[in-house]
């Protein structure tokens, strides 16, 4: 088997093994659940799984008079690091590649399959963050909640893998397949293969958005968020939080992507909006001058328009002039803002004349 390959396959396998050594853990050490009836009961399946796996890809025989499988979850841990193990020493050993491949794949999907039901059953009954795989050829999957409402009103002020339903797991033996028939190393290759993917998911999700589906937009964020943890998908992700008024955590997310990159600067603009829709005009004002300063801010306006507004809410209409003029100049074919820039102007030509009515605000 070409080192290549190889390489591929011990990287998937040791990533969901180590996942599913995680969730033993969790299960034996750290919670009181590994007695319970459905953990024993997956246990027992699992148990029986692994040993069809070996007798039916690796070993390729059936044996006679065969002991009860346990439903002990150690012994299951045990059997499934000996059967990692020995389908380790078989891919270093490099058999037909063609074979392998499939195995590695099968036995991969087979530890992610039972992970993932282990790991919804400790989510249901304790308390308890266990860290995902990395995302490198797996693909994630998301089961759909009933409405975002419902979906949005259970998060608190915490990390977002806390936040969403465990997601599964697969390994598509084609990404397999496509990366070892790629010239390129296979460093080069997984690093394309995790952006492609993470850039689809973003447009993926625009596209959500804009078709008003914000369940589907959340999830593809999230997928995005599993692929590459950037400035710029946390904000994302705080945006659909905040269109679903969960404003707490959109500020969360934020202070997470500003964290991530102190240079990005729409974070700090929403932010500062979010700070603005609850009432709280001093505090958004900060952090828009804070995103006016951001060295890597493609609509640098932004935060120039809701200074503009935040001024306009504490009713100093020079100082919302002052700001709608400034976003004017780096956006001057912005016609909306044209207007709003024409209308306070106005007002303020008729301030000392007679009381006139409150300009309206940039929408």
């Amino acid at each position: 088997m070409e080192r290549t390959t190889t390489n591929i396959l011990l990287a998937e396998l040791y990533s969901a093994s180590a996942y599913i050594d995680r969730i033993f853990h969790a299960l034996l050490h750290v919670t009181n659940l590994a007695h319970g009836q459905q953990c024993r009961r997956l246990g027992k399946e699992m148990a029986f799984d692994l040993r069809s796996f070996l007798q039916d890809e690796i070993l390729r025989t059936k044996f006679e008079n065969e002991e009860e499988v346990s439903d002990d979850l150690r012994e299951v841990r045990k059997d499934t690091q000996n059967a990692k193990s020995l389908l380790e020493s078989t891919l270093k050993i490099g058999f037909n590649s063609e074979v392998m491949v499939d195995t590695t794949v099968k036995f991969i999907n087979l530890l992610y399959s039972y992970a993932h039901e282990f790991h919804d059953y400790i989510e249901k009954n304790a308390d308890l963050e266990i860290q995902y795989p990395r995302v490198n050829l797996i693909e994630i999957h998301y089961e759909h909640d009933d409405s975002l409402e419902e979906h949005l009103s259970s998060y608190q002020d915490e990390d977002w893998e806390e936040d969403e339903s465990v997601p599964s797991f697969f390994l598509n033996k084609q990404a397999v397949m496509d990366i070892i028939s790629s010239n390129a190393s296979c460093v080069t290759n997984l690093e394309n293969q995790r952006n492609k993917k993470y850039e689809s998911l973003i447009h993926e999700g625009h596209e959500n958005v804009f078709k008003k589906d914000l369940d589907k937009a959340m999830e593809s964020f999230t997928k995005a968020l599993n692929y590459k943890e950037t400035a710029e998908v946390l904000t994302l992700l705080a945006w659909v939080h905040s269109m679903g008024q969960n404003y707490e955590k959109a500020k969360s997310l934020c202070l997470k992507a500003i964290q991530k990159d102190p240079d990005y600067g729409p974070p700090y603009n929403d932010l500062g909006t979010y700070l603005l829709s609850q009432g709280e005009i001093d505090e958004s004002l900060k952090w828009f001058s804070l995103a006016k300063k951001a060295v890597n801010y493609q609509n640098r306006e932004y935060p120039y328009i809701n200074s503009g507004r935040a001024w306009m809410s504490k009713k100093n209409f020079e100082k919302a002039l002052d700001e709608f003029s400034k976003a004017l100049t780096l956006a001057p074919f912005h016609e909306e803002l044209h207007q709003t820039v024409e209308r306070l102007k106005k007002t303020l030509r008729r301030a000392g004349e007679s009381h006139s009515p409150e300009p309206t605000p940039l929408s």
